[in-house]
Formats: structure tokens, C-alpha cells, sequence
């Protein structure tokens, strides 16, 4: 993520875009990705706290937020919106870490003692 941000960053110096111009682009391609997957929005606490506890996104949708908010990340600070990076840091370790146990479930339910009862929805 971070040579993500060195090498947008490296870009926009090269180029000799304005501020209002790259606060405008990041804004334009953020918002796109928050209209498609408004869960990346902000330090989504309740959308976190539903990875974790697994209660509402298949594997699909949790691979796409995780790549929706890292894009979101990388652009917004990349073009030098700076926001915070503890948060965003957070909710992708979340989905990442609920994507990991995710498929390891799929292939071996036994790790995690998960019984029929006691299965994810998407794995029902």
C-alpha cells in the first residue's frame, strides 16, 4: 500500500497537476467507489464490526470491499488527501483477515470447529 502511495505521489509530481486539480480527481474516483461499495466509506465502524463477527458479506463482496478501500486509500493519499491512515490500516486488516479465515473455512471447517449450526451464511 505504502509504494502505492510513493508511486501515485511520484506521479502527480511529475505531471504538475494543481491542488484543486488533484483534489478533484481523487474526490471524482473516490466517490465512484463509494457509490459502488459504500461500506469503504470512512472508518465504517459498524461495516467492520460486520466482517469481523461475519454476519452479512459473502467472500465476494468482502474481496471487493477490500479492494474498494485500499484503491480508496492509496488514491486518496496518493493525491495528497490526507485523512488518516490508522483507520483505513484497521478496517483492511479486518477484511483481510475475515477473507483469510473465510476461505480456509471453505476447504477445512474442522480448523475452526464450525458445526452446522454454526456455519457463516455463505457457507450454508
Amino acid at each position: 500500500m505504502i509504494k502505492s502511495i510513493i508511486r501515485l505521489q511520484k506521479y502527480n509530481k511529475k505531471c504538475g497537476h494543481g491542488m484543486m486539480r488533484k483534489l478533484l480527481i481523487a474526490a471524482i474516483i473516490t466517490a465512484i467507489i463509494i457509490i459502488l461499495l459504500p461500506e469503504v466509506a470512512g472508518n465504517n465502524f459498524k461495516a467492520m464490526q460486520s466482517i469481523i463477527s461475519n454476519t452479512q458479506f459473502s467472500l465476494v463482496l468482502l474481496l471487493l470491499i477490500f479492494i474498494g478501500k485500499l484503491l480508496a486509500t492509496v488514491i486518496a493519499f496518493g493525491f495528497g488527501v490526507l485523512g488518516g491512515i490508522f483507520g483505513p490500516t484497521i478496517f483492511l486488516g479486518a477484511a483481510l483477515g475475515a477473507l483469510v479465515s473465510g476461505f480456509i473455512a471453505l476447504f477445512v471447517p474442522e480448523v475452526f470447529g464450525y458445526n452446522k449450526l454454526l456455519l457463516p451464511q455463505w457457507r450454508q
